[in-house]
């Protein structure tokens, strides 16, 4: 079991992360921006994270890691759901993260020397879609290997994230969803 001084410190930090990078540069920032908005000494950020951008990314990985292991989860459990209709929860769970997280991917997106949040994504949705290609009957698969066919996909979902977040977008949420329902390959039905 984890450390309650350990949780409130990652804590802390998750949450002085997510509200400099609500209006900073995350590859601007500095470490002692960081400790300083967290209320942490430098020694204490150094065991938890190598950088800002670090930091950020390890925390929008986990919140995505645990919509996809709620995915698959549902999977081996859920046998009476159609495939599409999976598919289509994990979409919802990423628009809440996206939601939640929508000053942060505004602000990464904006920058193109922040990254580390676009690459969370880009990273998150290759290996979900990896996963869901290899699922895929043989002879429904794209005739490219899965890696190339995901990580393809994987920077179309990312696009359409960007224009969601996107400073004076009008797309609303059911707009995204239903964008990302329409650009599924056929084989995920």
């Amino acid at each position: 079991m984890v450390d309650a001084r350990i949780r409130a410190t990652r804590a802390a930090l998750e949450a002085a992360i997510l509200r400099l990078a609500e209006t900073e540069s995350v590859a601007a920032l500095t470490v002692s921006q960081v400790t300083d908005a967290a209320g942490i000494n430098r020694a204490t950020f150094y065991r938890h994270a190598d950088s800002p951008t670090d930091l950020l990314a390890s925390v929008l990985r986990e919140d995505l890691d645990r919509i996809r292991a709620d995915d698959w989860r549902r999977r081996t459990e859920r046998f009476d759901a159609t495939r599409l209709g999976l598919i289509a929860e994990s979409v919802e769970q990423v628009a809440d993260h996206v939601e939640r997280f929508a000053a942060v991917y505004r602000r990464a997106f904006a920058e193109p020397t922040s990254g580390a949040a676009r690459y969370v994504l880009i990273d998150h949705f290759t290996e979900s879609c990896e996963k869901l290609m290899l699922e895929t009957e043989p002879d429904r698969r794209p005739a490219v290997p899965p890696s190339l066919a995901a990580r393809y996909l994987a920077y179309g979902f990312t696009g359409a994230v960007d224009a969601w977040t996107a400073q004076g977008s009008t797309i609303t949420r059911a707009e995204f969803v239903a964008g990302v329902h329409a650009m599924y390959p056929d084989s995920w039905n």
